[in-house]
């Protein structure tokens, strides 16, 4: 039996358009003759996730569960009716030139001319990725909807609007689940278990206030359910929680809208992003953890808010989050019938030149702290680093090289762009010079979550772990 408070399943993966799941190990790779040993995925995944190299021991049992045990879940799941999974390819057909030489500089084993046409691992730059390619699997149909079907074919009762709100104890061990649904609370017993899927918290405000601050977060690309439930029940058994800090971080687009998509890719070419200085201070093809860690890790404030600015080319080929893949540009007035022309006159900043768009971003920054955020000011040379600023990035672009960030040059930046821009004929297809002839446009974007991760601590099994430590 499945109990869902929510109208539709799939939650933020489903509202993300999560389609993509990563498998260090899976029959594709096997087909194309490569086999990592789990012992070498354990310790990639210990050096991307505790770079410092302070791991936790249980979180460390985590990682070496998935690292010996997912290409068997992955088996099972895929025999399952409904349930297919294809490696993802890269995006343009060049990309490949880039994985070749990679693929050979790592040893990688098997076929390289079908491993270098799939994409890579965001992890694929680390010099521990031996395999760099065929492990982002795109799930057929989606991931929600892949699971929902495997869920229906093995006749799973599926009960809308009922939200578990507290637990069954025998002792130490939940057999059940107390249920409310139309104004009345019932119980519910499990004969084998009892399976939590209920997100994070990016929606609870007491939560996130006490995880981040009240102002340190602009936004959240989660589900509308993503409330906490879980871990409010937790804390009610005394069942202690970790990392209620930590997060999937991105960026949001501000004034923050739920009907706008989060910032997952800044796939636009002639563009930059810059600070309060009106200075860039990172490659702005940083993966969106990277980037939202970049606003959120900034000891002097200057990034509470960041500036994506473009020119009206950009604004017309990259418009929309669909065709700049979760990018920061707004659709353009006339796509779908006009749907989208409020939230883009909200969000969109345009001035002939910089000097007339700072005047018009220190409007919109007032504007947002009139409404509860914190007060943020551009700094008064703005605009003149500003020009400063796209005269040294068209320099780049025209050379193809960015001395400065390194934009284009990491395997991962230059894949997970989309595909060159027919008009684009420069060295980095990640660069192109700002034509500032139209203006300058502006997209002002503030640290935002995919959704949290923190929640109670759980054993390699996935069982729920009390404050002894024991399941």
């Amino acid at each position: 039996m499945l109990e869902k408070a929510a109208k539709y399943l799939g939650g933020t993966t489903r509202k993300a358009g999560g389609g993509w799941v990563w498998f260090p190990n899976n029959e594709h790779l096997r087909k194309a003759g490569v086999s990592t040993p789990p012992e070498k995925v354990l310790e990639l995944m210990q050096a991307v996730a505790f770079p410092k190299g302070s791991a936790d021991p249980q979180d460390l049992d985590l990682l070496r569960a998935f690292a010996f045990e997912s290409e068997a879940v992955l088996q099972n799941l895929t025999q399952l009716e409904g349930f297919g999974v294809t490696p993802s390819k890269v995006r343009d057909p060049g990309d490949a030139e880039k994985l070749a030489p990679l693929l050979k500089s790592r040893g990688t084993g098997g076929d390289h001319q079908v491993l270098s046409e799939w994409i890579p691992s965001y992890c694929c730059d680390h010099p521990l990725d031996t395999c760099p390619t065929g492990r982002v699997l795109q799930v057929n149909g989606g991931t929600s909807k892949a699971m929902l079907a495997c869920v229906k074919q093995a006749g799973v009762e599926v009960r809308e609007g009922h939200s578990v709100a507290g637990l069954i104890m025998e002792g130490t061990r939940c057999v059940g689940v107390e249920v409310e649904a139309n104004g009345q609370r019932h119980q519910l017993r499990a004969g084998g278990g009892v399976v939590f899927a209920t997100g994070g918290f990016s929606w609870n405000k007491k939560l996130m206030g006490a995880a981040h601050g009240s102002t340190g977060i602009s936004g959240t690309c989660a589900a509308p359910t993503c409330t906490g439930d879980f871990a409010e029940i937790c804390e009610e058994q005394g069942i202690p929680l970790s990392a209620m800090d930590s997060a999937w971080f991105k960026q949001v687009v501000v004034p923050y809208r739920t009907d706008r998509t989060g910032v997952f890719f800044l796939s636009a070419d002639s563009f930059l992003v810059v600070d309060r200085r009106g200075k860039r201070f990172a490659s702005e093809k940083d993966l969106y953890q990277e980037r939202g860690l970049q606003m959120l890790g900034d000891s002097k404030a200057e990034r509470r808010y960041v500036f994506a600015v473009f020119d009206a080319r950009a604004r017309e080929k990259f418009a929309g989050p669909l065709k700049g893949l979760g990018g920061a540009i707004p659709w353009l007035d006339d796509d779908y019938n006009g749907f989208f022309k409020e939230q883009n006159q909200e969000a969109l900043l345009h001035g002939k030149d910089a000097a007339e768009l700072e005047e018009k971003i220190r409007a919109k920054l007032a504007e947002v702290a009139a409404k509860g955020d914190a007060p943020f000011e551009l700094d008064p040379g703005f605009s003149a680093q500003l020009a400063a600023t796209v005269a040294s990035f068209n320099a780049y672009a025209r050379d193809g090289r960015d001395p400065e960030f390194q934009r284009g040059e990491r395997v991962a930046e230059w894949c997970y762009h989309v595909k060159r821009a027919p008009d684009n004929k420069f060295p980095n297809k990640t660069m192109m010079p700002l034509d500032q002839a139209g203006g300058l446009y502006c997209v002002i974007m503030g640290p935002g979550t995919l959704d949290t991760k923190g929640g109670p601590r759980i054993s390699p099994r996935a069982a729920v772990l009390g404050a002894d430590g024991q399941e």
